[in-house]
């Protein structure tokens, strides 16, 4: 038989803050050297992948156009223009 929802809510109200852990960081190494070389290799590692989703994107604009203006970005535009004293409006 499973257990009743409202039992599993009263149950976590019940526990104090001080009784809850906090989360442990999951591959964080002891070491400080070992840990900013696996820092800096995710970030090399992640500069082609943005490069390439990057290039993804812009081959799909090419091919289908850029997304329609919508009326906020309408409206973002005329407020943007308004407030650099653009707009040529009275």
């Amino acid at each position: 038989m499973k257990p009743d929802k409202h039992d599993r809510t009263d149950d976590l109200a019940q526990r104090s803050l001080a009784e809850l852990q906090s989360p442990k960081v999951v591959g964080e190494l002891d070491n400080p050297v070992l840990e900013a070389a696996r820092c800096f290799w995710w970030r090399v590692f992640d500069r082609p992948c943005g490069c390439f989703w990057s290039l993804r994107l812009s081959i799909f604009d090419r091919i289908y156009g850029p997304e329609p203006a919508t009326p906020a970005d309408l409206q973002r535009e005329a407020d943007h223009e308004r407030w650099l004293g653009l707009s040529h409006d009275p």
